[in-house]
């Protein structure tokens, strides 16, 4: 049976969420997604583009995730909005994504190129899913960067002070 591009990218984002973009070179994913790396470059085109798309396939992945996670559709404050993402955040399933998240910026910030352009991109995609989920979509980039800083302090080892920072955000904002 042929593997589709779509069950390929399943696979691959599985393995980059579980083993992180370091180790996302041609072999392992391709043992990752049991082909080999002539059938990935023969999907993909190049490493690079393969990447890419797994990148956008994990973005796309966490908007519908998130999406689901607000099972009442209503828009929130801004307030509202970054205690659910948070929240989202936590759980088992959406940290793996946080991580890689970081990481892209790492490289991106590093880098430059090709990695700027897929961070920027999905930031792009971040800050309208955002903006259709508040009630002021004006105050996406406010969530957006309070969001960033969460997940940072969570990561270098101060998710006490992320659970501090945010509950007086709630406080100040409402």
């Amino acid at each position: 049976m042929a593997l589709t591009t779509d069950a390929l990218l399943q696979s691959l984002s599985d393995h980059v969420l579980a083993h992180g973009l370091q180790t996302a070179s041609l072999r392992p994913l391709a043992k990752a997604a049991g082909t080999s790396d002539r059938m990935l470059i023969y999907h993909f085109g190049s490493k690079e583009a393969l990447v890419d798309d797994v990148l956008h396939y994990i973005a796309d992945r966490m908007a519908h995730d998130l999406t689901a996670l607000l099972t009442d559709q209503r828009s929130r404050s801004a307030g509202a909005l970054l205690e659910n993402l948070w929240q989202a955040a936590q759980s088992e399933t959406m940290r793996p994504t946080m991580r890689i998240w970081l990481e892209l910026v790492a490289i991106a910030s590093r880098e430059g190129g090709a990695k700027a352009n897929v961070a920027d991109q999905i930031v792009t995609g971040f800050l309208d899913w955002t903006a259709a989920h508040l009630t002021d979509p004006e105050d996406a980039p406010f969530v957006l960067t309070q969001f960033e800083g969460l997940l940072v302090l969570q990561e270098a080892g101060h998710a006490a002070t992320a659970a501090t920072g945010l509950k007086r955000l709630r406080e100040k904002l409402g």
